[in-house]
């Protein structure tokens, strides 16, 4: 499960992000700030006039992060080898600087996550949405692994700990009902994926990581590549069921070969159970704006019966 920053501020400077950009896509006009996660600071920039998005990290490497150079190499790897109708959802990357910072180019729309916690907007098709992500799955599971791509195996244990620990950090928001709904679950045994269950996979492809077209109402693009590994797809249909629902979550398995379908959906809701906690913590930190939201799906994820 990834990590969210309690920090505000972010890790880099406009100087340096500046620096880092001319020395190898020219001067930019303008350097903006977008937003600070829990690993990146993700400016805005525009050298001659094409407008860029560097992910600067907020904490030094570790050995098990990837670096700049491999993200690079992998999203390059998957846009060559997957269809245009998906390879348009994959922007270019480049590296900037001497510590090859990635870039990306700018997916002009607004994500999809804003747009479903937004009451006065409306997502026409859930289900329209859950068959396009789910094709995106599929592309890139049938890539095959390049040389030195990470492996994200599944413990369990180490989950189920983190999702207890923040539930009980969450408590004055869950209240006593809703935090027992989690005990319960964090006790349930759960079956890891095998190793041949695991394949290339986006292994982050929340909502706010999928950028949408206002005018189509279609996915314009897919950003934030850093966690991309050999990991369990159903983690990716479990964030699907998370922030848009059942019936979005079918629609993306209807994509899939049927014999996957229902291991994979058992293991999608575990999966977002898991991670709607982690939401709930973010959103409680960092973005209360997003707590309402969370707090509906996490009721429809762990119904109170």
């Amino acid at each position: 499960m990834p990590d969210h920053a309690s920090d505000d501020v972010p890790a880099s400077d406009a100087g340096g992000v500046g620096d880092a950009v001319a020395a190898d896509l020219g001067w930019p006009r303008s350097i903006d700030l977008l937003g600070s996660g829990g690993d990146h600071d993700a400016w805005l920039v525009d050298p001659d006039g094409d407008e860029w998005v560097v992910r600067v990290p907020r904490r030094p490497s570790t050995d098990g992060d990837p670096s700049g150079a491999l993200v690079h190499e992998l999203t390059e790897h998957i846009r060559r080898s997957v269809g245009d109708d998906v390879s348009a959802w994959v922007p270019e990357h480049r590296l900037v600087g001497s510590a090859g910072w990635v870039a990306h180019r700018h997916v002009e729309g607004r994500s999809l996550q804003d747009l479903v916690a937004d009451p006065f907007a409306t997502v026409d098709d859930l289900s329209a949405l859950g068959r396009q992500l789910g094709r995106f799955i599929v592309a890139i599971e049938d890539v095959g692994a390049p040389p030195g791509v990470p492996v994200d195996d599944v413990d369990p244990v180490e989950w189920l700990d983190e999702v207890d620990s923040l539930a009980e950090g969450l408590a004055p928001v869950l209240g006593a009902e809703r935090r027992d709904r989690v005990r319960r679950f964090a006790a349930e045994p759960f079956r890891a994926p095998s190793r041949d269950e695991l394949a290339v996979c986006h292994n982050d492809l929340g909502a706010e990581h999928v950028i949408i077209d206002p005018t189509t109402g279609r996915i314009a693009g897919v950003i934030d590549w850093s966690d991309t590994a050999v990991s369990d797809p159903a983690g990716d249909v479990g964030r699907i069921l998370r922030d848009l629902g059942d019936d979005a979550m079918a629609a993306t398995l209807a994509t899939m070969p049927e014999p996957q379908r229902p291991d994979r959906a058992r293991r999608a809701r575990w999966y977002a159970r898991c991670l709607i906690v982690e939401d709930l913590d973010f959103a409680a930190r960092a973005r209360p704006d997003l707590l309402a939201h969370a707090l509906d799906a996490f009721d429809r994820l762990y119904p109170s019966t």
